[in-house]
């Protein structure tokens, strides 16, 4: 891998991943994909896509953004009309972009619409002419969205222009390029016929758009939350935005779970929604309960005629019983393969009946514990929360207590909280008093204290520990009191210590430190790609709520390991990400860095992103931990939170993450958590977290946090606090040595401990020894052996393995037998991709056996023919003539017999993406599947199943990623009967 430099098709992978967020709300009439038709592209925003929001989840130094028209204009689907950009070409020049003064938070959230009226726009319109309109929002850091024109509303002119569109062209197509929801009644208001919500896509994301658009792609996206038709019906707009104290009055009531439950006719477009081109039939096959675990297989059919992949929503309806419950709450989900017309995949779906327990924090059936209510349980599967099928129901006789914890983090002052009720049946608001903290946290923390290591004058070297000669208590034995009290402090912004414009070093940050052989680590912020402030330049990601509505999880830890390794390109040792709060309000200001309103599919999706990274040696930092649900005084606010609603919503994302991929670094949140700052809240950092779920990691303050204890006034310097609650690591300073803090007044008065600084050292310490950092200077060899995971489409087909020939290599690993450790995920038509060391090689291999009949093919085939030259340049084509393939066995181009191939020689200039278009026929009736596969050299690409024709002709395509060592293009026939008329090669990008 090149060294400070973006890593080589992640960018690609990207908008693989941000073809599959894209979400189809409405299509009346089929009106997408539009295929050979002419457009007409309005919105300003055509010229400056958003690839994401602002702040430091967004601002990623990038090399290029394309926009929408331009991107729309390299489609050879479109015919875009001329006149309307060149109005708004000139339009926007008048009117430039706006990004504020440069300062954080500073831009606005949309940008200022040009007027178009319907006389204007009939001159401007062509025949048979579709007119899409571009809406545009960022958000970001530091400044929430407001309830208003620009923001969640239209302006008065984006409406009046929409409206105009509709009267002159009938039809409108709405795509909106936002990070946040917005209002959406003028969809029903202005009987737009449909909308593509494209969130922020990342550096591609227009790109991905318009492929979506024009059904190269066809979206799969589901909603992670849910729009509604008045936001003043959530309940969280009576608290939200509030300075000083927010209530969380509507509880575990979040979202979906308020909405199905209290006011199902506000919803405009329910959780889990999104359209497809095709259609997918479900059904049920078996289910079964054994024990505490219910067993579910459902087959999912494409019932359409365009291949596509559906989202199966697994949800439970639980008894309301003493303690109230939603209406029903999502328990599994999984995505489909690429399924072809008339193909199916079965899902098989466990799922463990004690995830559907609800928390205690009354004292109705069991205090401080999670409890099964009795009574009749319902198990539905779908499509969204709302498109369900019942599928089986069990009865509780009795109540049950799954687990026994503790009181923690209980408010220290009650407040009024939602409780359903039962009216004559009917499930109504009601409200209720929160408990009160019983506890005494002081005498908590004192109870609990470590035990202090004596120190010792020995010499050691933290590498001493990584060789199991001495212990890691020894090591810290050698720590003087000034080593404990800098290696908890970070150093940055921008150190040169480390990665020029990161956003810290910590660890080794002073010489004494080093000398003990501890390195100097690095983090850098995101999750969305990599912010480095010396202007360096990295690959903009998908954003969080456009990951999310992937609902692929598979999919996202394959972007997150490349995501690692371009970090790896930089010395980055931790991203700061995943954000992980719940969307709690559609004004959070950084809605568009989180996943969803829904904790099991925010945990789920965190994990996969953390997983990603832990797969290629680096990390992630959760944030903001916890409950950092609005940006207007989020240093302030109060979050005042029932203990019931922490545990089920808030932290439950935290809490999958870390139970089930092993997360180890956590970043705490700016705001306090009912009165006591999260940065040295000892409930959150060590109770819950440590205790509980039984984290062995690294927790770290946000950059310049303040903190506090029980009853304590918070401050920057109050670094004690921080320390006792076992948040490890503050971010951070110019100088650890020179930092301002009260560490040694607060040990002198005996109210910190020498053994509670050795703790946090012991977690900092730990954390190191698994860094590639540690391991890079110690000369340990990383990674040794392949470590093959998945399987994908698209990217490269190969690179080379240690400069050698990928068959020789593969050959020689097969003679050895290196293969036996090697982990397939047998699944066809895609490819594999295997980690070796820091370099990434993409494979086709599908089985042990690399001989094939291509070989002997391309043995017998002269150096003298001619090859097909690829287009080099975006969207140009060639068309193969049938004439000059060379055909392995006696055959044709007219009725191919079955396992018929037919070869021709390449020259590729550049690695890139093709679009390979096979105009064809079959006599045979639609009922018929006709596949045939896509090989390059002797890889298969893809395999394409077509329906019969009844003779008549049409047009079917593969996205092929080629590489400049590429020699054949081969298509190979699984069923007799196509006939070949013309093959197109575009180049795609």
């Amino acid at each position: 891998m090149l060294k400070n430099q973006p890593l080589e098709g992640l960018r690609d992978f990207a908008k693989r991943v941000s073809h599959e967020g894209i979400i189809l709300l409405e299509n009346k009439d089929n009106l997408l994909p539009i295929i050979n038709k002419k457009v007409a592209i309005y919105g300003r925003i055509q010229t400056n896509y958003y690839k994401s929001g602002t702040g430091s989840g967004g601002l990623v130094n990038v090399t290029d953004v394309p926009n929408f028209i331009d991107s729309a204009k390299e489609n050879p689907r479109l015919d875009v009309n001329k006149d309307v950009e060149r109005l708004y070409k000139d339009w926007v020049n008048e009117n430039p972009f706006n990004a504020g003064n440069g300062m954080w938070a500073s831009e606005p959230w949309s940008q200022e619409e040009m007027m178009i009226t319907t006389k204007e726009i009939t001159s401007l319109k062509r025949d048979d002419e579709i007119a899409i309109m571009i809406i545009g929002r960022t958000a970001g850091e530091d400044r929430d969205n407001f309830n208003g024109e620009g923001s969640y509303l239209l302006t008065k002119t984006e409406y009046s222009v929409i409206k105009n569109l509709k009267e002159v062209y009938g039809r409108v197509i709405v795509v909106l390029n936002v990070g946040n929801v917005i209002d959406l009644n003028f969809i029903k208001e202005l009987e737009v016929d449909s909308l593509l919500v494209a969130w922020h896509g990342g550096q591609d994301g227009a790109r991905a758009t318009i492929e979506v658009l024009t059904g190269y792609i066809n979206p799969s996206g589901k909603l992670p939350t849910t729009i509604v038709k008045k936001i003043e019906d959530y309940p969280a707009s009576m608290t939200f935005g509030n300075e000083t104290r927010v209530e969380y009055i509507e509880d575990i009531y979040v979202g979906y779970r308020y909405h199905e439950t209290f006011n199902k006719n506000n919803v405009l477009y329910p959780f889990g929604y999104g359209l497809s081109y095709t259609k997918f039939n479900l059904e049920l096959k078996e289910i079964n309960k054994v024990e505490n675990e219910i067993f579910i297989e459902i087959v999912v059919k494409n019932i359409g005629n365009i291949s596509g992949k559906e989202v199966i929503q697994i949800y439970y309806e639980a008894p309301q019983g003493l303690l109230g419950k939603p209406k029903r709450q999502l328990v599994a989900f999984a995505k489909t393969m690429m399924l072809s017309a008339g193909e199916t995949d079965k899902i098989i779906f466990k799922i463990e009946i004690d995830k559907m327990s609800s928390y205690d924090d009354k004292g109705l059936i069991k205090k401080f514990s999670y409890v099964l209510e009795k009574g009749e349980y319902k198990i539905l599967y779908g499509t969204s929360v709302r498109d369900l099928e019942t599928g089986f129901s069990f009865e509780l006789l009795e109540n049950k207590v799954v687990s026994e914890l503790t009181e923690a983090l209980a408010p220290y002052k009650k407040f009024k909280r939602i409780v359903p009720i039962n009216t004559n049946g009917k499930i109504e608001v009601s409200y209720e008093d929160t408990p009160e903290r019983t506890i005494d946290l002081e005498s908590r923390i004192k109870n609990n204290l470590p035990n202090e290591i004596k120190f010792s004058n020995n010499k050691y070297s933290l590498l001493d520990v990584f060789n199991k000669k001495i212990s890691m208590d020894e090591f810290i034995s050698t720590l003087s009191l000034e080593d404990l009290m800098t290696i908890i402090i970070g150093e940055g912004m921008s150190s040169p210590k480390v990665t020029s414009g990161t956003a810290s070093a910590f660890a080794g940050v002073t010489d004494s430190l080093v000398n003990k052989g501890i390195p100097t680590l690095c983090t850098a912020d995101g999750p969305s790609g990599i912010r480095m402030d010396s202007g360096m330049t990295a690959t903009s990601l998908p954003n969080g709520a456009l990951i999310a509505s992937t609902f692929n999880p598979e999919l996202v830890t394959k972007l997150y390991e490349f995501e690692g390794l371009e970090m790896k390109n930089y010395n980055i040792d931790i991203l700061l990400g995943p954000g992980i709060n719940i969307l709690r309000h559609p004004l959070n200001g950084r809605n568009f860095e989180y996943f969803s309103e829904d904790p099991l599919l925010t945990g789920i999706m965190a994990s996969a992103v953390i997983e990603g990274l832990h797969n290629v040696g680096v990390f992630g930092a959760m944030k903001h931990y916890a409950a950092n649900n609005q940006e207007t005084s989020r240093t302030k606010a109060d979050s005042v939170v029932s203990e019931r609603a922490l545990r089920e919503i808030y932290l439950k994302p935290f809490e999958i993450a870390v139970k089930t991929v092993d997360a180890c670094v956590i970043m705490t949140a700016y705001n306090p958590i009912n009165g006591i700052w999260a940065a040295g809240n000892y409930d959150l950092n060590t109770k819950i977290l440590r205790d509980e779920w039984g984290y062995n990691g690294i927790v770290m303050t946000d950059w310049w946090a303040s903190m506090n204890t029980d009853n304590d006034l918070e401050s920057k310097e109050n670094l004690s606090s921080m320390i006792k609650s076992q948040n490890d690591l503050y971010m951070v300073a110019p100088n650890a040595l020179e930092n301002k803090n009260n560490l040694k007044q607060k040990l002198d008065e005996g109210y910190l401990t020498i053994s509670e600084l050795q703790r946090s050292a012991r977690n900092i310490l730990n954390f190191v020894l698994k860094s590639e950092t540690f391991k890079k200077e110690n000369n340990i060899e990383q990674k040794n052996t392949f470590d093959v995971k998945h399987w994908f489409k698209t990217n490269r087909n190969k690179l080379d393995i240690n400069h050698k020939d990928i068959k020789t290599t593969f050959k020689t690993m097969l003679d050895k037998n290196d293969f036996k450790n090697f982990d397939y995920i047998e699944e066809k038509d895609e490819i594999v991709y295997a980690i070796k060391n820091e370099v990434i090689e993409i494979y086709g291999i599908k089985s042990q056996n690399i001989k094939n009949e291509f070989d002997d093919l391309f043995d017998e085939i002269p150096n003298i023919l001619q090859e097909y030259h690829f287009p080099v340049k975006n969207w140009d084509k060639i068309s193969l003539n049938l004439d000059d393939a060379i055909i392995y066995g006696d055959d044709n181009w007219n009725l191919i017999s079955k396992e018929s191939i037919f070869t021709y020689p390449i020259k590729v200039s550049s690695f890139g993406k093709y679009i390979v278009e096979v105009e064809l026929s079959s006599s045979l009736p639609a009922i018929n599947q006709m596949p045939f596969s896509v090989y390059v050299d002797n890889i298969n690409k893809q395999t394409i199943t077509t329906n019969g024709t009844g003779g008549s002709k049409i047009k079917t395509s593969a996205h092929i990623v080629f590489d400049q060592n590429n020699k054949y293009l081969s298509f190979k026939f699984h069923k007799t009967g196509i006939t070949v008329y013309n093959i197109t090669v575009i180049k795609h990008g």
